[in-house]
């Protein structure tokens, strides 16, 4: 029976209230880009759970509601023990909410912002992890689309190394429903972070696969060893031009790290190769290319990708309606309405700073003690000035005249 999401959005949730008579909320943990999130008990079987309640500001928009309710079918479709478990799914007073697990521990967004940069084997286990994930997301044919530190996050572990949970599916791509990636935001931003994008996302290309997410952990990879973007920028067009135009290399790991194995840098340049069919083809082909500098214990099952999902094939979806949204699957090519753009990520320093410099970067409010699955802040930056704006622009009109020349 489809669930009707009635428009009444609420604003937060005071300690003591119960939602739909089993969980009771504790304290908020944190506040993110399109919900907020608490801490919860269940009355029942009293155990602490992490609600995220879908924002005010986006309950009367239907692509929002579609890509939260997408969040909790694709993390339950994978059922990985690196996927943060989606236990439930309803509506509060007007809020789409999920119900996942508490998760104790910090982003790989924050660690990067308290040490800089991980060793070699630490950044390259986490890695690994991540693409156990993403290898059981791609054999369910599910593409995440935005990886980056934010959506990795680090269990608090009792001894050894950090566990890995691969969080926020919002934006993820189920290959059997969506035949056309090209969806963009209002301002025409395609969707994902624009460090962390592969070329084919910037070009909103029609036929975005498990690769664009091989690409963006490379960049993450590179981003643990040195704590820069291998491609950063201070605007966006000047960004385009080195991800999508530009065929310079990023600079190697030995500008950074004295030690720096100089094969890893063969296996990161593969991953973020600008064309898919030059880079890693599937997760477990960059899994073993990590062999050799430390994957650790991080158990591997080397599945196929797959481009079609039959399970999901009524996926539910969110039709605009005045009075109500209903999840109803007959609407899922439905255009989606205008979103709030997500701005760049903050420029990165150049040259790299002395290793013990400290690290900025823009952080989710949340408890740094207890933290649940905090939705990630998305990253902002100070509106640039008249002539930047200008500079940005005749820069992407460059990149645009170039790629119609090539063509």
């Amino acid at each position: 029976m489809p669930l009707t999401v009635r428009l009444r959005a609420i604003d937060v949730l005071p300690p003591g209230e119960t939602i739909d008579d089993r969980y009771r909320v504790v304290r908020r943990l944190g506040e993110g880009g399109m919900g907020v999130v608490y801490e919860a008990e269940h009355q029942i079987l009293r155990r602490r759970v992490a609600i995220k309640l879908l924002h005010p500001r986006y309950a009367s928009i239907p692509e929002a509601v579609r890509r939260f309710v997408r969040e909790a079918r694709a993390a339950a479709a994978v059922g990985h023990p690196a996927i943060v478990d989606v236990l439930d799914f309803g509506s509060y007073k007007g809020n789409a909410y999920l119900v996942m697990e508490l998760l104790k521990g910090e982003t790989l967004a924050d660690r990067l912002d308290r040490d800089r940069s991980l060793s070699v084997e630490e950044a390259c286990h986490v890695t690994a992890q991540v693409l156990s994930a993403i290898s059981a997301a791609h054999a369910a044919g599910i593409v995440h689309r935005d990886l980056k530190p934010e959506n990795v996050f680090l269990l608090r572990p009792e001894s050894g190394r950090p566990r890995v949970k691969v969080l926020d599916f919002g934006i993820s791509k189920v290959q059997a429903l969506e035949g056309d990636d090209c969806r963009t935001t209002g301002a025409g931003n395609p969707l994902g972070t624009p460090g962390y994008m592969a070329p084919e996302q910037w070009m909103c290309e029609p036929d975005v696969d498990h690769r664009a997410d091989l690409y963006a952990l490379g960049v993450m990879l590179y981003e643990m060893l040195t704590s820069e973007l291998p491609f950063d920028a201070e605007i966006r067009g000047e960004q385009f031009i080195k991800v999508v135009v530009s065929h310079e290399p990023p600079r190697p790991l030995s500008a950074y790290l004295s030690d720096a194995p100089e094969e890893l840098d063969a296996v990161i340049l593969r991953a973020l190769e600008r064309k898919r069919g030059q880079r890693y083809q599937r997760a477990g082909e960059f899994y073993a290319a990590l062999g050799p500098f430390g994957v650790g214990d991080v158990a591997f099952e080397d599945l196929a990708p797959n481009s079609r999902l039959p399970e999901l094939s009524d996926e539910a979806s969110i039709p605009p309606r005045a009075a109500e949204v209903r999840i109803d699957s007959a609407a899922l090519k439905t255009e989606p309405p205008s979103l709030p753009p997500e701005p760049a990520r903050p420029p990165a320093s150049a040259p790299p700073p002395p290793p013990q410099a400290a690290r900025a970067r823009n952080r989710p409010t949340s408890d740094p003690e207890h933290v649940g699955v905090v939705v990630p802040a998305r990253d902002s930056q100070a509106e640039p000035s008249p002539q930047r704006r200008r500079s940005g622009a005749v820069a992407a009109a460059a990149a645009l005249a170039l790629l119609a020349g090539v063509r």
